[in-house]
């Protein structure tokens, strides 16, 4: 009986290529970027499209997660949300709701930056995650983000 293959995706935020020290950045010290880089498969050609908002992060993560083009992402608009609330419709299926599907066990941490519905329905497990865009510096500020558990 073969086993399903462990799959791990890391998405940078805001980190060009250029910043980690496998792809040429002698000054900066990421051991673990660069064994990664070394050991599994690494994406050395890859161009964002852009972003209908000021958050290019949101739009490029929901590019990821649904495999869809930033023309083709259905995201329904913030100020005016879907059925359940959602920012990514429950007829998108995301790529961890699809490996889920297919009898793996997801799990998240980080930054979500989309909306809880989709996440609940993408993930089983889930620790340290951080729903939402920036902190207010009377909010602690990115060095004391506000983070959950979400099992």
């Amino acid at each position: 009986m073969s086993r399903k293959p462990n799959v791990l995706i890391l998405f940078n935020d805001d980190l060009r290529a250029s910043a980690v020290a496998a792809y040429g950045r002698e000054k900066t010290i990421t051991p673990n970027m660069d064994r990664l880089v070394a050991e599994g498969t690494a994406f050395t050609n890859c161009y964002l499209m852009g972003s209908m908002t000021g958050a290019v992060c949101v739009p490029t993560r929901a590019m990821l997660l649904t495999g869809r083009s930033l023309f083709h992402l259905d995201i329904i608009d913030e100020n005016d949300r879907g059925r359940d609330g959602s920012i990514l419709p429950p007829e998108t299926p995301t790529l961890p709701e699809t490996f889920r599907a297919n009898g793996y066990t997801t799990f998240s941490t980080g930054k979500w930056h989309q909306d809880k519905a989709s996440f609940a329905r993408s993930f089983e497990h889930a620790d340290n995650v951080f729903f939402g865009g920036m902190h207010w510096l009377s909010e602690g500020g990115h060095h004391t983000p506000i983070l959950h558990d979400f099992d």
